[in-house]
């Protein structure tokens, strides 16, 4: 069975650096194609959360 790993080194701890990821409604502050995050469900095993994003390329402008 084929297998990848990679390695990410941070300067943060691991619990500071998943409160960052998790924290989907603040990703429009350093993702300028994210335009508002809503979290529509949050339970301690999953999030679900609707991304609208804003991408230009190639002379097409695309929203969703």
């Amino acid at each position: 069975m084929p297998v990848a790993k990679s390695t990410l080194e941070t300067f943060v701890s691991p619990d500071e650096l998943k409160a960052v990821i998790l924290d989907f409604e603040k990703y429009p502050e350093f993702m300028k194609e994210v335009t508002k995050v809503e979290v529509l469900e949050k339970s301690d095993e999953e999030i679900v959360a609707k991304f609208h994003v804003h991408v230009s390329f190639a002379g097409f402008d695309i929203r969703s």
